[in-house]
Formats: C-alpha cells, sequence, structure tokens
C-alpha cells in the first residue's frame, strides 16, 4: 500500500494541473469572446490620440443588452449591433482596432472617467445633468415608445394610459424619468400609481412582459421595433413614438484629442454614405442625424446631490425595507435551521439524508441564482408543463414574495450547521442527566440544551443577520426597491450613481453597527460570568459595548500578580 501512495499522488497532482490549464483556457476564451476585435483599415484618415488605454486600440464601453443597438450574437458570442458596427467603423478611421466591453448603464459613465475605457457607445441620451458627466459626439436621434401584449387588452396608447398598471423599463434610462413624471400626473389626478419595475438590463425588462408581469415596457423606439421584428404575433406597439432626444458617443471631460478624433471620424462616415447604410443594414427607419455638435460641462463630484438625498424618504424607506426583510428572513432561516439541524442529527436515514441533500443544495448554490430562478424560472413551469393559461398567474410571484422565499430557504442551511454545532458543544452528559430526571427528549432540548447551546450559536448568528443586512443588495437584480436599488434608479438617470452609493453605504453602515450594539448586549446577557453592574459601571462605554478601550479605574481595585 505505500508504495501505491506516491503513484496515486502523482495522478492526483497531474490531474489538477489539467483542470486547471483547462480552466485558465475557458477563463481566457470567455475574456476574448466578450469583446469584438476588429482588423485595421489600411489607409486610416484620422489621427488617433496618443493616451489609449491600449496601444492600436479603442476600448469601448456599452451595455451590451440593447439590442438592436447593442447586443451579444448568441452564434458567435461577440457583441453586435448598429452602435458597434459605427464605433468599429470609427476606430477604423484612426487605424485602430475596436474593442467592446460589456457595462452596467447605470455605472457606464463613472467607469469611463475611472479611465476604464477610452469612449462608451450605448444608446445614451444626451441630457443636460449627463453633461456635467462627459462631453458627447451626437450619433442618433431616438423617442420612445411603448411594448404591449398582442392586441393592446388594456388599450395603453400613451403614458397617461398606464396609471394603475404594472410597467417594466431599464435602469437609468431617459424613459425611466418619463414613467416618474407620469407617476406623479396620475397621482396628482387622484388616480391609482404606476407600479414601476426597474431592472438591470433590457432583455429582462422584456422578459417581464413575456412573462405577464406587466402590462408594458417603455424603451427607445428602436428596440421597440427590434423586439416586435424578433417576436412577431406575440407583442404589439402601444401609442406613438413620443420625446425624441439624440443620443451621443460619450468621452471623457477635457480630453480634446479623443473628442475631435471621434467627431471628424463620424463626420467623414456621413459624408461617404457609410452611415445611412448602417441604418440599412440594421432596419432601423428613423433617427438619422443630419448635424453634428458637441455637449458638454465640468463634470465634479456633486455634493448637491449626496445631501438631497442622504435623508430623503426614499433612502429611509429603503433602509426600512432592507431591516425588515433581513429581520424575517433571519426569523425564518432560524426556524427552518433549527429543524435541519435536529433531522441532521437523527440516528434515523429518512430525516438525516434529506436534511443532508438540503444543506448540500442551498450552500452549494449562489443565492442569485436562487433569485432568478423563482423570479423567472418558475413563471415558465405552465408553459413548459402546458397547463391552462390561467393557472400561471399563480407561479408568478412578486418581488418581496422571492426575496422572503430565497434568502429563508438559503438562510435556513446556514443556520442548521450553526445550530447543530451550538448543540453538540454542549456536554452529552447534560442530555444524560435530564433523562435520568424523567425528561423527555423535546423537554430536555428546550430546556437544557438549546439554552446552553444559545452561548456558541449567538456569535455566528450575529454575523450571519450582519451579512443578511448586506445581502439583501441582490434583490436589486428583480427590482426591489432596498437600498442598493434605490441609490442605482436615483443615481443612474443623472450618472450621479457614485453619490448615491456612498448613501447606500453609510445606510449600511447604520444598520450593521447598530446591530453590532444589539448582539454585544445579547452576548452579555447569555454569558454565565457575566461582570455584575457594578463592575460594569467602573468600564469605559466602548469596553462595555465593544468590548476594547481603556477602563474607568477610579475607585477600582487593582489586579496583582505575584508576590
Amino acid at each position: 500500500m505505500s508504495r501505491q501512495r506516491p503513484a496515486s499522488l502523482s495522478i492526483l497532482l497531474m490531474g489538477s494541473c489539467i483542470i486547471l490549464s483547462l480552466l485558465l483556457t475557458a477563463y481566457n476564451n470567455s475574456n476574448s469572446t466578450s469583446s469584438a476585435a476588429i482588423a485595421n483599415p489600411a489607409m486610416p484618415t484620422v489621427t488617433a490620440p496618443k493616451d489609449l488605454l491600449t496601444l492600436g486600440t479603442l476600448t469601448v464601453g456599452s451595455d451590451t443588452t440593447y439590442p438592436p443597438q447593442e447586443f451579444i450574437d448568441t452564434a458567435t458570442g461577440q457583441a453586435t449591433g448598429f452602435d458597434i458596427d459605427l464605433i468599429t467603423a470609427i476606430a477604423q478611421r484612426m487605424g485602430l482596432k475596436a474593442t467592446i466591453v460589456p457595462a452596467g448603464f447605470d455605472t457606464i459613465i463613472d467607469s469611463l472617467n475611472a479611465k476604464r475605457f477610452d469612449v462608451v457607445i450605448s444608446a445614451v441620451a444626451i441630457s443636460d445633468e449627463r453633461k456635467q458627466k462627459a462631453d458627447f459626439v451626437p450619433y442618433f436621434n431616438a423617442g420612445a415608445s411603448l411594448l404591449v401584449q398582442k392586441g393592446n387588452p388594456k388599450h395603453i396608447d400613451s403614458t397617461r394610459d398606464l396609471c394603475g398598471l404594472n410597467v417594466g423599463v431599464q435602469k437609468g434610462t431617459v424613459e425611466q424619468d418619463y414613467l416618474t413624471t407620469a407617476d406623479k400626473a396620475c397621482r396628482a389626478q387622484h388616480k391609482a400609481a404606476i407600479n414601476l419595475t426597474i431592472l438591470q438590463n433590457q432583455t429582462d425588462v422584456v422578459q417581464l412582459l413575456a412573462t405577464g408581469r406587466v402590462a408594458a415596457t417603455y424603451q427607445d423606439s428602436p428596440i421597440t421595433d427590434y423586439y416586435l421584428q424578433q417576436n412577431a404575433g406575440r407583442f404589439d406597439v402601444g401609442g406613438s413614438v413620443v420625446n425624441a432626444v439624440p443620443e451621443g458617443i460619450a468621452i471623457r471631460k477635457g480630453d480634446t484629442a479623443m473628442f475631435n478624433a471621434v467627431q471628424t471620424a463620424f463626420n467623414q462616415l456621413q459624408a461617404d454614405g457609410t452611415y445611412r447604410k448602417l441604418f440599412k443594414k440594421w432596419g432601423i427607419t428613423s433617427g438619422e442625424l443630419p448635424l453634428n455638435r458637441s455637449q458638454g460641462a465640468t463634470g465634479v463630484f456633486r455634493w448637491d446631490i449626496f445631501w438631497q438625498f442622504l435623508f430623503s424618504p426614499f433612502f429611509l424607506r429603503a433602509a426600512w425595507t432592507t431591516l425588515w426583510i433581513s429581520v424575517v428572513a433571519q426569523f425564518l432561516g432560524i426556524v427552518i435551521g433549527l429543524f435541519l439541524a435536529l433531522m441532521r442529527m437523527s440516528r434515523f436515514p429518512f430525516l438525516n439524508w434529506p436534511a443532508r441533500a438540503y444543506i448540500w443544495f442551498f450552500r452549494g448554490s449562489p443565492l442569485l441564482v436562487q433569485v432568478l430562478v423563482l423570479f423567472d424560472g418558475l413563471p415558465r413551469i405552465p408553459q413548459a408543463l402546458a397547463l391552462d393559461p390561467r393557472l400561471w398567474q399563480a407561479f408568478v410571484l412578486g418581488p418581496i414574495t422571492v426575496v422572503l422565499i430565497a434568502f429563508s430557504l438559503n438562510e435556513g442551511a446556514y443556520m442548521a450547521e450553526i445550530i447543530r454545532a451550538g448543540i453538540t458543544s454542549v456536554d452529552v452528559g447534560q442530555m444524560e442527566a435530564a433523562k435520568s430526571l424523567g425528561m423527555r427528549y423535546a423537554l430536555a432540548m428546550r430546556r437544557i440544551i438549546l439554552p446552553q447551546a444559545a452561548r456558541v450559536i449567538v456569535p455566528p448568528l450575529g454575523n450571519e443577520f450582519n451579512n443578511m443586512l448586506k445581502t439583501t443588495s441582490i434583490a436589486s437584480v428583480i427590482g426591489l426597491l432596498e437600498l442598493t436599488n434605490t441609490a442605482q434608479i436615483f443615481g443612474s438617470p443623472t450618472f450621479t450613481t457614485f453619490e448615491l452609493l456612498l448613501v447606500a453605504t453609510l445606510y449600511y453602515l447604520l444598520l450593521t453597527t447598530l446591530w453590532s450594539y444589539v448582539q454585544a448586549w445579547i452576548e452579555k446577557r447569555l454569558d454565565p460570568n457575566r461582570t455584575s453592574k457594578l463592575d460594569l459601571q467602573k468600564k469605559g462605554w466602548t469596553q462595555r459595548m465593544l468590548g476594547f478601550g481603556s477602563a474607568d479605574t477610579r475607585g477600582a481595585g487593582t489586579l496583582v500578580s505575584g508576590h
């Protein structure tokens, strides 16, 4: 046997190396397919800027979830679309290759200013507030339009018809601003409010309409036309195109060389007909710009936005949502975890193995995936099983319901192991002594074992709740208005997400700090060797609450070692 161990170890090491090599190869391939590289033209006609992030490459940020302007081709895995072709042609005029870097729309300008890209092209509508963050070279003129169910069953012709309805929109778009204004108009007329679902990706927004979660979605008119073409017989347009505004290629403030190069290259594409050919290629019938003009102002940290939202009712409500969801999910997780822990410790396989499987599944799969499966996957079950469409609504859960279910089930798996560890830390003789006194198992657990186990359970339980407060940010992906999503929703239209994320961070710190005090108090109450009230009065407040700091030694005795 001893001679076989080195061979087995060698095989194990060799297998590990092979797996690692495959993973690295897959990682490199995934990185390469996330961008589109185009070969340099033979004769550049525009002088390229000298301060590119990568020599010979124009690095472009784009939210590639907005067809037909920018999206990922599922056949090639590469970015494609009207905007992608346009920026590629502009790069070729400079003798550069274009590399597309996918990015979230709500932070894309902040990423540009952080020099993660050279430029941004992502159907960014030009507004006065956005001009404070970046300069723009206009290239497209797009309006907004409503996408509705086939036949328009709700008779939606404009945003005035959306009062009391569920409506989907992408985070950070001008359409989000339009819907917010329309919602205020509904309230002013004493009508029901518009129930907005605001998501990160446009494809997810349209998926809401496909599953019947919303009555309409609001987006740029070319995107509405694209989904009508791609889903014939499934959707209709509600009303006409309104609020036409120019969209622009975003460039960092003060980057005159880049601005002039992009503007000159775009002018050349207009002059030689390339620009018009792209409209025909992508089936876009309107939006062509005859003129170009620069836009912009100095970008600075928006202290006015920071102070405006620091104590705003929006963030106070979001903080309350974050808190109560954390409390409810944690409580349910503890209840689930207690039952699982007892099942896990059972000698009966029909109890032990299901608990093991539950813990294995929920601890081994990401919480984000669990949330998305409940939110997006569950409504597809009736369709896959060809059930009566009237039953579909039972499978469509709201964001709060999804979050509470997913968070509770996930937390239950972690709490099961924490509680099990606490119970097993209690001396076995405690249960034997309880039984010798005539106590049944349930009574002994309730009166003897669990109270002692609580002293071991509370510290990790406190950490779990602390994590739960922060984990609620995952709920932002399905549109729940907790702290993170609130910061993104109100910050993305004006690209002040950074300022509002700082506000959200302060609220998270406030909640977790308050909980640390509560946890310290609970631990001290459960400590059998806790100091008396008189001894506590002799300590400083930091030592009493946080466990560190200098004690107040006035009138106190002196601790001495030795003679």
